[in-house]
């Protein structure tokens, strides 16, 4: 398994939560606001 630092981790955690969810573009919104 590939080493993430804790940021992408938790980029990667919302956006599957909002792909799972079905609200793609609100994981997208969120990740935005992250960076």
């Amino acid at each position: 398994m590939v080493l993430m630092t804790d940021a992408e981790r938790e980029y990667l955690i919302s956006y599957l939560i909002g792909y799972l969810l079905g609200r793609r573009l609100e994981a997208l919104d969120i990740a935005k606001r992250m960076l």
